[in-house]
């Protein structure tokens, strides 16, 4: 497992993290640090992490704390319902692993109740 540390600030106030390994030596380093929040307003109907383009290096989803169902992330065939599930589910306030992704808007999500979202923190 690798974790995250905040090293600090640029000074023009841009995050600074690093990924270590369990014993704290460093594998990457990288300049930004940033997070959102996303939502899938109906069961069945597919959504990007994010609308725009967005270049990333890694990223962890966690589902909502308040979520009533499993929400489920994936590519563009993601599909949450337990018959036809593709991709991988979160429960409530579980998060997954950090993601290696250029683009934020290629990773989707579908959910089994109207309304559940992720928060999401990116790396860049």
């Amino acid at each position: 497992m690798n974790f995250i540390k905040v090293i600090g600030t640029t000074i023009s106030g841009v995050a600074r993290a690093i990924l270590t390994d369990p014993d704290g030596r460093v594998n990457v380093a990288y300049e930004v640090m940033d997070s959102g929040r996303q939502t899938v307003t109906t069961v069945g109907t597919r959504v990007r992490l994010t609308t725009v383009p967005t270049p990333a290096s890694l990223v962890m989803l966690t589902a909502e704390t308040d979520n009533t169902g499993i929400i489920t992330y994936g590519g563009s065939q993601v599909d949450a319902a337990l018959a036809t599930r593709k991709g991988f589910p979160l429960s409530v306030g579980q998060s997954s692993p950090w993601i290696p992704v250029s683009n934020l808007s290629n990773i989707w999500l579908d959910t089994t109740v109207n309304t559940d979202g992720v928060t999401y923190i990116v790396l860049r």
